[in-house]
């Protein structure tokens, strides 16, 4: 399955500006993708990935609503 997509993410990946690291697994073929998988990157962003990936499935579980509005108290904030 990913090997059909493989030349057209090779394409997406190296059309933009920056440094990217990619790594795609099927689970139910077991099939892998990735691009500069033994390059080190600085992950300051990279926890964004699980908490949105938890808030789409709360979305569909029709937890919460992707249009509501959630305020950010000064205790929720922390350095970095």
């Amino acid at each position: 399955m990913l090997k059909q997509y493989e030349q057209t993410l090779f394409k997406l990946i190296t059309s933009g500006q920056g440094t990217y690291g990619v790594s795609i697994y099927h689970f139910e073929t077991e099939e892998a993708f990735t691009y500069q998988a033994d390059e080190e990157f600085y992950s300051a962003s990279i926890i964004k990935v699980p908490i949105m990936a938890a808030v789409f499935a709360h979305a569909a579980e029709g937890k919460c609503s992707l249009s509501e509005t959630i305020k950010i108290r000064e205790e929720d904030i922390v350095p970095g």
